[in-house]
């Protein structure tokens, strides 16, 4: 078979088998890409979700002062919230609050912890994200 040209097949495959290494290692890259950039975001949503329950304490107390800033009042446990911090039983989110009164034993300073946990890929990421901030009553 001299002077034809073409392809034998063993080169075809060959071919094919580069050609399937190469989309494979770069349809793995997209997914792993894609899922890190669906943790960034979750993760995001919940140091927002912290920031606006730490907020929130921050307005209590402008508004009706430090005595109602209290862990009856105002604390909760693993409480499921949506995406924009209201209580919701399909929520992705979960928030737990944590007030102490009289923190480091001064009678002036009252603190607020607040985690936020989520789900993700039918799995719960604790502690996501946790802010705590300490009030002084002054």
């Amino acid at each position: 078979m001299t002077g034809k040209k073409g392809l034998t097949l063993v080169e075809v495959i060959f071919s094919l088998a580069i050609v399937g290494l190469v989309l494979g290692s770069a349809i793995a890259v997209f997914v792993q890409t894609t899922r890190s950039s669906k943790t960034i975001d979750c993760t995001y949503s919940a140091v927002g979700l912290a920031r606006m329950r730490i907020e929130s304490a921050r307005h209590l107390i402008d508004r009706s002062g430090f005595e109602e800033l209290t862990q009856a009042k105002f604390g909760e446990d693993k409480v499921r919230i949506n995406s924009d911090g209201f209580p919701d039983r399909e929520g992705d989110f979960y928030r737990t609050t944590t007030v102490v009164t009289d923190y480091d034993d001064n009678a002036y300073l009252t603190s607020v912890e607040v985690s936020i946990s989520y789900v993700f890929e039918g799995r719960l990421v604790e502690n996501a994200s946790s802010l705590k901030m300490v009030f002084v009553n002054i």
